[in-house]
Formats: structure tokens, C-alpha cells, sequence
């Protein structure tokens, strides 16, 4: 049946609570020690987040950064497709419909930097298993996936819920970060980034959340206050002096 939100909800609790209700009995009979995941997500930021995140032997990860990637792989048995609500060439919602005109029974949980309730609508419609709110954390996105799985769970990755910034792997995820953040520059440069208030939203909380994961405390800082003013607001002229303070902070982020 399809989930309705009636009020705002920690999405994170909510998916790892839900998903692993929903298939307990699925997962009742399996003695499974390996489960294979595909994450479908535009950001190489965040692939390479839950590759990182979920690196280990129990999952076989793969990935996909458009709608047509995902579905070309998805013609594989996976047993989790883990999907950004909004892709280049398209959206979670087609790609669910699609695995229904092909039989799969799949589970999709929605990954997404905006808040479930403002998408609650788009959410019941596509009858997703879950919604999981970015940034997702190491502990939470674990939990999620092996409880959905009925793998082993691991407690390394509970106790260990920061990013080593001294680790070569996420140093290379930093560098990647900025890189985005260079394209993001150029792109809150242009007029027609500004049309769209819900998804300048997106990528602000998005940023609100990612920048102090990786080390970028003061970017997490102006990204917060820029959310805050588009929540109140949903007026990208209105949010103005903090969006481009959110620039300025972007151009000393990527020179640091």
C-alpha cells in the first residue's frame, strides 16, 4: 500500500523502521550473506559517499548516475535499488513505474535532499518502499540497508559516524566535492537556476548537509541560513542576499 505523510517525519528513522518492517517477511526464510544494491544518483559526490559508506563484503554495489543507466542495469536481479528523487533524464517515479511494466519486484527507497513533506504527494503517487533524507549518514544508511537485506549488521560502522578526513578515500570524495561546487558557482550564476525555488531548495540542503561532513563547517553554516530563507520564503528573489552570500562561500570553499 502506499505511505502517506500527514505531518513532518525524521525520514531517516522513518526508512530504516518501515523498509525493515516491510520485508521482514521477506526476508524471513533467507540465509542471505550477500546482497547486491544498485544505487541510482546524478551526484559522483554522493555515489562515491555510499560506495565509501557501504564498502564491504556483504553488499555488491552498483551505480548508476541517469534514468537510462539505471534502467539498462536494473534489467539484472538486484535485491535494494536506492534512487535519487530527481535525475537528469527523469525521476524515481518513472523508474518504479517501469520496474512495474517489467514484473520486478524490486524494493526503491527514495534518496533525497528535500524534505519528505514537501514532496508527500510525489511520494504516495509512486508507492516507493521508503524515503531516506541526504545527506544520509554512515550508521543510518547501513542500518536501512542490511536490515532490508537480512545481512549481518555492523556495529564498525555504528560506532564510526564521521568521515576520517586524513583516509585517502575520502580525501579523493573532498576533492570531488569541490569540483561540484565549482559547476554549482557557475550554475547559481545563471538566471534559470533561480526558476525552479524547490530544487534551488534541494541543492542548498543538500549542501547545508554535506559541506560539514566534509569539512566545510562554514559552507554548512551559509547553505543553513540560505535554506532557512527559501523555506520561509520558497522565493529565490526574496532569498537573494543569502543566496549570494551562499556564492561567496562556495567560491572560498573550493579555494581552500
Amino acid at each position: 500500500n502506499a505511505l502517506k505523510f500527514y505531518k513532518p517525519i525524521d525520514s531517516n528513522k522513518f526508512v530504516t523502521k518501515i523498509l525493515h518492517e516491510k520485508f521482514k517477511q521477506y526476508n524471513s526464510n533467507a540465509k542471505r550473506t550477500v546482497g547486491r544494491v544498485l544505487l541510482v544518483d546524478d551526484s559522483a559526490v554522493d555515489r562515491r559517499l555510499v560506495e565509501y559508506f557501504l564498502s564491504g563484503p556483504n553488499i555488491q554495489l552498483s551505480v548508476a548516475g541517469t534514468l537510462e543507466d539505471a534502467r539498462s542495469l536494473a534489467k539484472e536481479p538486484f535485491d535494494l535499488i536506492l534512487c535519487e528523487l530527481k535525475l537528469p533524464d527523469g525521476d524515481a517515479v518513472e523508474l518504479i513505474q517501469w520496474l512495474k511494466e517489467q514484473g520486478s519486484g524490486t524494493p526503491i527507497a527514495i534518496l533525497s535532499a528535500i524534505p519528505s513533506e514537501m514532496v508527500s504527494d510525489t511520494i504516495v503517487q509512486s508507492e516507493t518502499k521508503g524515503y531516506l533524507l541526504k545527506p544520509v549518514d554512515r550508521a543510518t544508511l547501513n542500518t536501512a540497508v542490511t536490515d532490508i537485506l537480512g545481512l549481518p549488521s555492523s556495529t564498525e560502522s555504528e560506532q564510526e559516524p564521521l568521515l576520517d578526513l586524513s583516509d585517502p578515500t575520502v580525501m579523493e570524495i573532498v576533492d570531488m566535492f569541490k569540483g561540484e561546487v565549482d559547476l554549482l558557482v557557475d550554475a547559481l550564476g545563471d538566471e534559470s537556476a533561480f526558476e525552479d525555488p524547490i530544487q534551488l531548495y534541494s541543492v542548498v540542503l543538500r549542501l547545508q548537509g554535506t559541506a560539514p561532513t566534509l569539512g566545510f563547517e562554514q559552507l554548512g553554516k551559509v547553505a543553513a541560513r540560505a535554506a532557512e530563507s527559501l523555506a520561509a520564503t520558497m522565493s529565490s528573489e526574496e532569498s537573494a542576499p543569502q543566496l549570494n552570500a551562499l556564492i561567496e562561500s562556495c567560491k572560498a570553499a573550493r579555494a581552500a
